[in-house]
């Protein structure tokens, strides 16, 4: 490995934890990278504070949580999947992180309803969104759109790692959106996106790299948990591959390029 390149800290997505990253954690381990994961307030090992209903959490608490993050470990590369994606387009326009990769990321102007399955289910959650309280995973959504490229062995037993949301949070990825300034987004950026993804589709996929300008990566028949489908180890390779590339200047040496 030439070089070395800043620490990478991974943000994951709606419903999940740090664990969903298990697999990438080892892989850039293996390779040398410093790697880290948090699990944002209410996921995973990492409590909300006892003064703050579960539903009533916002975006914004998830930004502080990584933003804390990104502090410590100073300025690292940030890998953000689906809503954690967001997040980390946030703090790209704050200039915490010296760059991003963003996996099938949430647009910051909300995901707005393309297909008739994915309208089903929205309407379903509609209510519990609307009232910000606790948001559920729900089994068929999450089969058909999320799991859709997951092998049928490991399917139900992922969906049984996921945890609740906040439905306050659901309602400003789905509804109103998250302002993000891409004028004072300057870091460099990827974004990588499965060409079967159901719940963040392509489309939107697309936006999010016209939006800064940065370079999209498509692989094909991967879906929106590409983490844990067959071929994972090709989306982490992508990264590695654009990381090497912005990052590492020569061997022993650390240099961000325009």
């Amino acid at each position: 490995m030439p070089g070395r390149l800043p620490p990478l800290l991974f943000v994951h997505g709606i419903h999940a934890g740090a664990w969903v990253f298990d697999r990438w954690l080892r892989w850039f381990g293996d390779r040398g990278h410093a790697v880290h994961a948090i699990d944002l307030r209410g996921h995973g090992t990492s409590p909300l504070p006892s003064d703050v209903r579960p539903g009533a959490v916002r975006f914004e608490h998830y930004v502080d949580d990584a933003s804390a993050a990104a502090a410590r470990l100073g300025r690292p590369i940030v890998v953000g999947h689906s809503m954690g994606g967001l997040v980390a387009q946030v703090l790209t326009e704050r200039e915490l992180v010296a760059g991003a990769a963003l996996v099938s990321p949430a647009p910051p102007r909300g995901i707005t309803v393309i297909t008739a399955k994915l309208l089903q289910y929205q309407l379903a959650d509609l209510p519990t969104v609307l009232r910000g309280r606790v948001l559920e995973p729900s089994w068929p959504a999450m089969r058909d759109l999320a799991l859709n490229r997951v092998t049928d062995g490991e399917r139900q037993s992922i969906f049984e790692r996921l945890g609740p949301e906040s439905g306050t949070v659901a309602r400003q990825l789905s509804l109103t959106g998250i302002p993000v300034d891409a004028r004072r987004v300057r870091c460099p950026l990827l974004v990588l996106s499965g060409d079967r993804d159901l719940y963040i589709p392509l489309s939107r996929a697309r936006l999010v790299a016209a939006r800064y300008r940065a370079p999209l990566r498509v692989l094909p028949g991967r879906g929106h948990m590409m983490m844990v489908e067959p071929g994972w180890e090709e989306a982490a390779a992508e990264i590695e591959r654009w990381a090497v590339d912005r990052f590492v200047a020569a061997p022993g040496a650390l240099a961000v390029r325009p």
